[in-house]
């Protein structure tokens, strides 16, 4: 049997075993940095279900060094990968941004965030092979993951980043054009970054780390 640990880093709880895949299990923290934020904007009803991997995983990996464990990232048969970029999802039943974040953290995963050209290229052709979309109110457009739900303008990924730093910053028409409060990110046909309702249903990408 696999020996597991049970440990806490600033409030939460995290099951490490060896030869697993580590992943936070969130019991109820608001130390976040960012998305509790986006979750009492969008989702007042509901508790905080985001992860905190930006702030946490280095203490993570310090503390797996110590003990031998190493993070594996487990390769989803429902994921398209491509080498060198990761793995990607089209999901097709239309969601609220936030409910597609929750939906993407279930799969282990988070809402894509677009690092390159050869990136955006290969959520393009997912979006492209799609499909119909199922409870869509615009087809033209997938949720991905940034926003400007801190500061109006300042468009930064659901890791906090700046969205102008991360590699990719090719918008849509020349947007953001912020229409009538468009405060969530999303990607047309062709991979370029929209600005779009939070609470508008449309498909979504998710995103899973690079596999070898």
């Amino acid at each position: 049997m696999s020996p597991v640990l049970s440990l806490i880093v600033y409030g939460q709880v995290y099951f490490l075993g060896s030869g697993t895949n580590i992943r936070p299990t969130v019991i109820g923290s608001d130390n976040s940095t960012a998305i509790p934020a986006i979750d009492q904007t969008l989702d007042k009803t509901q508790p905080f279900e985001g992860n905190q991997n930006s702030v946490l995983v280095p203490e993570i990996n310090r503390l797996c060094g110590e003990m031998g464990l190493s993070e594996k990232n487990v390769k989803r048969s429902d994921y398209t990968y491509t080498p060198g970029i990761g793995g990607h999802k089209f999901h097709t039943k239309a969601a609220t941004w936030n409910k597609a974040r929750k939906v993407c953290e279930s799969e282990g995963a988070h809402l894509a965030i677009v690092n390159s050209a050869k990136e955006a290229e290969v959520i393009g052709n997912l979006f492209t092979k799609s499909g119909p979309h199922f409870g869509s109110e615009d087809s033209k457009y997938a949720h991905i993951g940034f926003h400007d739900l801190y500061e109006e303008g300042e468009f930064v990924t659901i890791d906090g980043k700046s969205l102008a730093t991360v590699g990719f910053y090719e918008w849509r028409n020349g947007g953001p054009n912020n229409d009538n409060n468009e405060d969530c990110g999303s990607v047309d046909k062709n991979g370029r970054l929209n600005d779009i309702h939070c609470t508008k249903f449309v498909a979504f990408v998710c995103e899973l780390p690079d596999v070898n």
